[in-house]
C-alpha cells in the first residue's frame, strides 16, 4: 500500500464494490477534525500545514456525520480527489516519476534521487529514534520518490508520521505532537493557566514542524498569558520564573497554617488568587509580603478550625 496523507481510506479495496445505502445507527454521535486530532493529532498537525489536504478530511467527516457514520462510496471519494490540488500535484509527480523510470537515459537521476531520499528517511528516522525495518524502508523511498513529498519537509514528517500512525514501528514517536501536547498542557496548567484546544494546537503544530522549540513556546505562553494573570509578577514572570515556582512559598504558608496538604491548595483557591492578584489602595498590582500574607491567612474562616487557631 502507498503510504500518504489519504491514509485512512484505500480507494483500491472499495473499488467496484456495490455500496450499500446508509443505515440509521442508534445514538450516532457526529466527530469533527478535532476528534480526529485527538485521536492522531501528530499527523492531523501535520495536515492542517496544507489547506487542499485538509479540505479532504473535511469533505469526508462532513459526508460521515451525515450519513450516520458510512464512509463515503469509492466514486464519491475519486472525485473528491480529481478535484483536489493536493491530489492533482501528487498524480502528476507520480506520472512524471513513472516515466523517468522507464527512460534508460534517465536512470542514473532515479537511482540517486532514490538514494538521496533514503538517506534523507534514515536521518529522520535516526534523529528520533525510530528503526524502520528493511523491506519497508525500500517502499518508503520508492514513495517518497514517486510522490516528491520528500522535496517538502513537511510532506516527509507527514508521510512518514503516518506510517507510525499504522503501526508501521512500535512505540511513540520522540519528539512528536502528541507529546508536545501533553507537555505544554501539563506546564500550563501547572502554572494556573488553562490553554484553549485551539491555542494548544497552534503550538504544537508550529513545534512538530520544528518553527519554535519548547522553551520558546513556553516563553511565549509566559509573556502572552502569564503576565496578564498575574501582572504584579510581571517582571519576574518575563525574566522567565514560573508562577508555580513563585507562589510556592506562599502555598507552604497557607498549608503550615491551615493544616491542609499544598497539593489541595489549586490555582481556584482565595488565597492562592489573593498572593499572585493583589492589588493596593488604587487598585494597581501589587506583590503583597510573607508577613503581611500570613495575617491574611489567619482571616480565613478555615483558619478558626485548625490547631494552630487554638495554640493562637
Amino acid at each position: 500500500m502507498s503510504v500518504d496523507a489519504g491514509f485512512d481510506v484505500d480507494i483500491d479495496t472499495v473499488e467496484g464494490r456495490e455500496q450499500d445505502k446508509p443505515k440509521k445507527k442508534k445514538g450516532f454521535d457526529p466527530v469533527s477534525f478535532g476528534d480526529f486530532y485527538k485521536r492522531y493529532s501528530y499527523v492531523a498537525n501535520l495536515i492542517e500545514a496544507y489547506p487542499e489536504l485538509q479540505q479532504y478530511y473535511n469533505d469526508i467527516l462532513e459526508y460521515y456525520n451525515n450519513n450516520n457514520g458510512q464512509m463515503p462510496p469509492a466514486n464519491w471519494l475519486k472525485e473528491k480527489r480529481a478535484q483536489n490540488p493536493w491530489f492533482q500535484a501528487r498524480d502528476s509527480n507520480q506520472e512524471a516519476f513513472d516515466f523517468a523510470r522507464q527512460d534508460p537515459a534517465l536512470q542514473d537521476d532515479v537511482n540517486t534521487a532514490l538514494r538521496r531520499n533514503q538517506a534523507k528517511i534514515l536521518r529522520w528516522a535516526a534523529q528520533r529514534g525510530i528503526e524502520i525495518p528493511d523491506e519497508r524502508l525500500e517502499e518508503l523511498t520508492l514513495d517518497a520518490t514517486r510522490n516528491k513529498w520528500a522535496d517538502d519537509d513537511v510532506q516527509l514528517e507527514l508521510n512518514l508520521g503516518v506510517f507510525l500512525a499504522q503501526g508501521g514501528q512500535p512505540g511513540d514517536l520522540r519528539g512528536s505532537a502528541g507529546e508536545f501536547e501533553t507537555e505544554l498542557l501539563t506546564w500550563s496548567r501547572k502554572n494556573g493557566i488553562n490553554l484553549s484546544q485551539d491555542a494548544i494546537r497552534q503550538y504544537v503544530q508550529r513545534l512538530t514542524l520544528n518553527q519554535q522549540s519548547i522553551d520558546d513556546a513556553k516563553q511565549e505562553i509566559r509573556e502572552t498569558y502569564m503576565v496578564g494573570a498575574y501582572p504584579a509578577w510581571e517582571e519576574q514572570i518575563r525574566g522567565g520564573t514560573d508562577p508555580d515556582s513563585i507562589i510556592s512559598p506562599y502555598r507552604a504558608r497557607v498549608s503550615s497554617l491551615l493544616e491542609i496538604p499544598e497539593e489541595n491548595l489549586g490555582w481556584d483557591d482565595p488565597l492562592v488568587q489573593k498572593a499572585m492578584q493583589n492589588v493596593d489602595a488604587e487598585g494597581k498590582p501589587r506583590v503583597m509580603p510573607l508577613w503581611e500574607y500570613e495575617r491574611e491567612v489567619r482571616k480565613d474562616t478555615r483558619w478558626q478550625q485548625t490547631d494552630n487557631s487554638y495554640a493562637t
